[in-house]
């Protein structure tokens, strides 16, 4: 059967020949990347939700449920990228709100 599919798409026009190598290919990208995503679902949950839960929480994210789904991961840990980010970019404004005060460490 594969064979005889195999031997119709070689003496297909290049129309058809583009039209099934963008099928598989998209079919082989959803493949590749749903297993990507259930991998790093579960890589993320089972390394890090102790220390992202305390992280979240002190951040002010809610935590109220027990499981953590890649969703919910990737809001938290957003969540405290964003707050990483967030307060170096405070410290950046504080040191142009003063600009006469330099702190020079010899």
């Amino acid at each position: 059967m594969f064979r005889n599919f195999l031997e119709k798409l070689q003496s297909a026009s290049h129309e058809k020949k583009k039209f099934w190598m963008i099928l598989f290919t998209s079919i082989a990208m959803v493949v590749v990347i749903y297993l990507w995503l259930a991998y790093f679902n579960n890589l993320v949950a089972s390394l890090s939700r102790p220390s992202t839960l305390a992280q979240a929480q002190d951040k002010g994210v809610e935590t109220n449920s027990q499981d953590f789904s890649f969703s919910e991961t990737m809001k938290n840990g957003t969540a405290i990228v964003f707050g990483f980010f967030g307060d170096r970019v405070n410290d950046l404004v504080k040191l142009f709100e003063k600009p006469k005060e330099y702190i020079i460490k010899p």
